[in-house]
């Protein structure tokens, strides 16, 4: 179905909509900032995540992402800081609902490096190359949006 056909189904069938923001962080040496969502988390405990979530009413995906890295990871970065990379809606028909995923980048250095503190959403971080993160990242749309901004070298910023 084509983009403008699913939105239109969904505003057809009143799907509550949901928004996600994320953000890749890379270091100098080019290494994305991965953490692992507490053992506690309902959704998916244990696993490897980008720093986001969901924007707050009046917030923008972008400052929904810098928020939420500021709070996941105690990370601060400007709005304009952030870039667009990679976005996609998933219609889950059975939950009536969708989710819009946004996917930004930014790339820090040493010193915000140096200031890593983890929310308590979070047990524990990591850095590794990108490839390698392709490689242990679980979940298929945000493991989909980095096999695309890799394949299209977008990275570079």
């Amino acid at each position: 179905m084509p983009a403008a056909a699913a939105v239109i189904a969904i505003a057809r069938n009143n799907m509550r909509v949901i928004e996600v923001a994320k953000t890749l962080v890379l270091n100098p040496e080019g290494d994305l900032l991965l953490l692992t969502r507490s053992q506690t988390d309902p959704q998916r405990p244990g696993e490897p995540d980008y720093p986001g979530g969901w924007p707050e009413p009046g917030e923008s995906q972008a400052e929904g992402a810098a928020r939420e890295l500021h709070e996941e990871a105690g990370i601060t970065v400007q709005v304009d800081e952030l870039k667009l990379l990679y976005a996609g809606t998933t219609a889950y028909q059975d939950r009536d609902m969708s989710v819009n995923r946004f996917l930004f980048a930014v790339r820090i250095d040493n010193e915000q490096m140096a200031m890593v503190r983890l929310s308590d959403e979070h047990d524990a971080f990591q850095w590794l190359n990108p490839r390698n993160a392709l490689e242990v990242f679980p979940h298929p749309f945000w493991g989909e949006g980095l096999r695309y901004v890799l394949e299209h070298k977008l990275l570079d910023i």
